[in-house]
């Protein structure tokens, strides 16, 4: 009978649950090309020693056994993990595509287990805090551990003290952004940075702000016209001085 075909076997380095198998009929196993006594069952692959080592296998029709073909079972090593470095932006910013230095990355969302992916993630910076992904490479036939990278999303600043206001005619209003933060910036003309602005007119106004991460963040304000109230009767007496109004914003004082 002809001899089996050549075939070539390829496991990782301290891999498990690994067999060899060639098709045919009473295939015989060879540790050496010539000689030697067969074995019927394939040989347990040791998986501990990274290198290569050669088998040969006939197929015996009818009571003839063919010549023997070479078996080559290759113990590849494990890569080392990829590079990495650790992230940071500060919220709300646009993120890129995390990266990595390797070969043949995958990228997955959790430590262990899940599905790899070679498109690498672009982190969401909605929200505040430390997020983690994970990056293996491979060489072709065997996957490195994964590697952890820790994306930190800094909280944009934010100002709880500042609101909306009303301004009278002829008068003015002062605009608090609150303290703790390194710099202000209004949109007014000129530039101001202090905390504190006194505005004239209405309209809406726009602080940028800049916490002590460095992160920036605008907030904005509107100061709308007051509805001064209009006296509509006094009334009066020996006793009594009483004045009547309506508009504006009651209580009257």
């Amino acid at each position: 009978p002809a001899a089996p075909s050549p075939k070539i076997f390829n496991f990782c380095h301290n891999s498990t649950g690994n067999s060899i198998a060639i098709s045919g009929k009473e295939i015989l196993w060879y540790t050496t090309s010539t000689g030697g006594i067969p074995d019927t069952l394939p040989p347990t692959v040791d998986t501990s020693v990274v290198g290569s080592k050669d088998y040969w296998v006939t197929e015996t029709v009818n009571g003839c056994e063919s010549s023997r073909t070479k078996i080559t079972v290759n113990i590849i090593p494990i890569p080392t993990v990829p590079l990495v470095t650790n992230y940071q932006y500060c919220q709300n910013y646009t993120a890129s595509a995390l990266s990595a230095t390797g070969t043949n990355l995958l990228w997955y969302t959790s430590a262990t287990g899940g599905a790899g992916t070679s498109v690498a993630p672009i982190p969401s910076t909605t929200q505040a805090g430390n997020f983690s992904f994970w990056v293996s490479q491979s060489n072709g036939n065997c996957e490195s551990s994964r590697v952890e990278i820790v994306v930190t999303v800094l909280p944009a600043p934010h100002s709880d003290v500042l609101e909306n206001k009303s301004i009278c005619d002829g008068g003015t209003v002062t605009l608090d952004a609150g303290g703790g933060f390194s710099a202000y910036e209004w949109n007014t003309i000129p530039v101001q940075s202090s905390r504190q602005i006194i505005v004239t007119s209405a309209g809406k106004y726009t602080v940028k702000l800049t916490g002590s991460n460095g992160c920036t963040a605008f907030q904005t304000v509107e100061v709308t016209n007051g509805v001064t109230p209009n006296v509509i009767n006094i009334k009066s007496g020996e006793n009594f001085l009483e004045i009547l109004a309506e508009g504006g914003n009651p209580p009257y004082f």
